[in-house]
């Protein structure tokens, strides 16, 4: 667990496998933190939960079968954390915001199980989601297709298209960023090809 003060932190392939709680729990770090190369896996409950954590980089890491939900971004509901900086004694407002998901495997593998989920107000998932810089990314669930759980609990779904409907998991499509916070998805998803 990574708790509170961190400033600059970067972690590289580590497996987080098998907990009987969360394989990887940030919360109220202003950040960056980097976790890179790494495998969290199979974890009870969430795989990273991302708790009022600014600047939460995650690159070329694999995702697997983690109950509920593969990522969580949470926090206060509808304001950020107030913290006081350890080094300055400032004060200062922590926000899950400004976060990197880089050529990344995210993959559900039970019924109900979110690749992304977030208990954060729509304001506050907004901010999120138009901070997030989100690229070439992998995401996957061979059972389910609505995988992300968007502020207000609504379950959206990976592929693109007008009307949004599910698709069988061997066709591929991109998926954004932007895209969390509405409707769309196929049982696979991906944002380029995974390097």
């Amino acid at each position: 667990m990574v708790r509170y003060g961190l400033r600059k932190y970067s972690r590289r392939r580590i497996g987080f496998l098998l907990n009987l709680e969360i394989g990887i729990y940030l919360e109220a770090n202003q950040g960056p933190i980097t976790i890179k190369n790494s495998r969290v896996c199979r974890n009870k409950h969430y795989g990273i939960l991302i708790a009022n954590s600014a600047r939460v980089n995650l690159e070329r890491n694999i995702l697997y079968g983690n109950a509920p939900a593969q990522i969580m971004v949470s926090g206060l509901y509808d304001s950020a954390r107030p913290e006081t900086n350890w080094e300055t004694g400032a004060k200062m407002g922590l926000l899950a915001e400004q976060a990197a998901w880089m050529h990344n495997v995210v993959v559900g593998t039970e019924t109900k199980q979110f690749l992304v989920s977030t208990t954060l107000s729509p304001p506050l998932w907004r901010h999120f989601v138009d901070s997030l810089k989100s690229d070439r990314n992998v995401w996957f669930h061979p059972q389910d297709s609505t995988v992300f759980q968007v502020a207000g609990g609504y379950r959206g779904i990976l592929s693109r298209g007008n009307p949004p409907r599910a698709r069988t998991a061997t066709r591929c499509l991109p998926i954004h960023a932007s895209e969390i916070r509405h409707r769309t998805t196929s049982n696979c998803t991906r944002t380029a090809p995974f390097g």
